[in-house]
């Protein structure tokens, strides 16, 4: 490749860069990939799907719940590991909007769900907001918080 043809692609790549279009490609492909994330969480709580959370939640994720506690990876997985008194028994999850920022991922959403947590039954709809970075290529959830919404 001559000096020429090297600068004029540089160029090209640049510009085509700049133009925002390299951008919203990328853009659209993480919003999707958020998005069907988001919807399969909702399948794993359902199926107690102990191995969707142990692959995509970060170590050290933490979850600020609509219970008014933080909980890491680790007790979450120790909840799941005990269905006879943490399960989900409905849930759903709706409205979702994901805006990506290079490697990191922000998704708000409103979840409904019926669920058993130690031992108690509850239910409720709260709004939602995840936060994802991108680890060797596999996106991962680091934090989730929820509040509830008042009836």
């Amino acid at each position: 490749m001559t000096r020429l043809s090297a600068y004029v692609l540089c160029i090209v790549a640049i510009s085509f860069s700049a133009s925002g279009l390299w951008s919203r490609s990328v853009t659209e492909d993480v919003v999707g990939n958020i998005t069907r994330f988001e919807q399969d969480s909702v399948k794993a709580d359902l199926a107690n799907d102990i191995s969707f959370y142990e692959k995509y939640l970060a170590d050290d994720y933490t979850v600020g719940s609509t219970t008014g506690v933080f909980e890491t990876k680790k007790e979450i997985l120790a909840e799941m590991h005990d269905p006879k008194n943490n399960r989900v028994h409905d849930a759903s999850i709706h409205d979702i909007r994901v805006r990506s920022y290079w490697n990191a991922a922000i998704a708000t959403y409103t979840i409904s769900f019926k669920e058993m947590l130690h031992g108690q039954q509850r239910s409720a709809t709260a709004i939602g907001t995840d936060t994802f970075i991108k680890v060797d290529g596999l996106w991962k959830l680091a934090a989730t918080h929820h509040s509830a919404v008042s009836k």
